[in-house]
């Protein structure tokens, strides 16, 4: 493995074909920016900034390259949201009624900066962005939007004129560390009724006919499959990924 004292030095080498971008969020810009300028494919880490303009900076950027630049927004990704895409796109058991999504926990303490709004966005940025994101993947964008709570944990609905009746999404980092980490979804087809839950084994169960059973998903996390999946996209030399800086803008 080649290290570099300088990431410039890295941006500049002919070896590198992709540069990923996990680096603190208020360097997301610049670093991306000058990553992109460079013609290689760029996987930044979410969010691309703290404000829609910094975002729209990387955003038109991104449009203008000819390599595939890809925000990770590795939730659409994770196995049981990616199958309950699946499940929307087919039909198989009809339209969706109703949608829960909540993702909760505690402040980040891997890192300092996720503790300084300014710097993270609070959950609402850092964390909250993964659920509109996976809102607007399976249903398109809403019609309007209504949030409750603060920076630190909220409710957000998404209304839809046509869609479904109900999609919520909770998310928060105003949890004691003690309470861990929960994900999780409810989803209500006119014919059957998904559930997931991260901490349950089997973490997917699908309700119908008076009858629930495990749904078998690929152990893996979002993470791993947002950068199987760009990876597969580059060797197979397509255009994009089919998740676009401008679905995080």
């Amino acid at each position: 493995v080649t290290g570099y004292a300088d990431w410039q030095e890295l941006l500049a080498d002919d070896a590198v074909d992709l540069i990923s971008i996990c680096t603190p969020t208020p360097t997301h810009v610049d670093l991306g920016l000058a990553s992109i300028a460079t013609g290689k494919h760029v996987l930044i880490e979410k969010p691309l900034a703290l404000t829609s303009a910094e975002a729209r900076r990387v955003a038109e950027a991104a449009r203008a390259s000819k390599a595939i630049v890809m925000p990770a927004m590795c939730i659409r990704f994770w196995p049981a949201y990616a199958w309950l895409k699946r499940a929307i796109d087919s039909g198989e058991f009809g339209a969706v009624r109703s949608a829960t999504f909540h993702r909760l926990g505690s402040t980040p303490a891997w890192a300092d900066f996720y503790a300084d709004p300014t710097r993270s966005g609070g959950a609402l940025v850092d964390l909250h962005i993964h659920d509109t994101d996976v809102v607007r993947h399976c249903f398109g964008s809403p019609s309007a939007v209504v949030s409750e709570g603060s920076a630190n944990h909220l409710t957000t609905m998404y209304r839809y004129d046509d869609g479904p009746e109900m999609v919520i999404a909770e998310g928060g980092w105003g949890h004691d560390p003690g309470f861990g980490f929960r994900m999780r979804f409810v989803v209500c087809f006119e014919r059957a009724t998904a559930e997931f839950d991260l901490g349950r084994d089997p973490q997917l169960m699908l309700s119908q006919g008076g009858q629930s059973a495990a749904v078998e998903v690929e152990p893996i996390t979002g993470y791993d499959a947002e950068i199987r999946h760009l990876i597969r996209c580059i060797a197979e030399g397509r255009a994009d990924a089919g998740v676009s800086c401008d679905d995080a803008l």
